[in-house]
């Protein structure tokens, strides 16, 4: 591996970033693309992971203690949804 990809592959995230992954990621899952929970919790648990080094109060860190109970529901919220699809469909046949 060259030592430009390997610096380019460990390199941080900035919260600007991070900020646009995760709102593209919720974009996805409320526009119903294939996938897109699973690529929304990843992306939350990247951007917790590279958060973490930042002070507590700290308004990345404030922010995405902020948003991410709004992405937990919607991932909720959508799991409820199929899980009441996937009974329905079942009881019809």
């Amino acid at each position: 591996m060259s030592a430009q990809k390997k610096s380019a592959q460990s390199a941080k995230p900035t919260p600007a970033q991070l900020y646009d992954a995760v709102y593209w990621e919720m974009f996805r899952v409320e526009s119903g693309r294939p996938n897109a929970e699973l690529c929304l919790a990843v992306t939350l648990l990247r951007a917790w992971m590279a958060l973490d080094e930042l002070p507590a109060g700290s308004e990345p860190r404030q922010w995405l203690r902020n948003v991410s109970p709004v992405c937990m529901e919607m991932l909720e919220s959508l799991r409820m949804q199929r899980a009441a699809e996937d009974a329905g469909s079942c009881g019809g046949e």
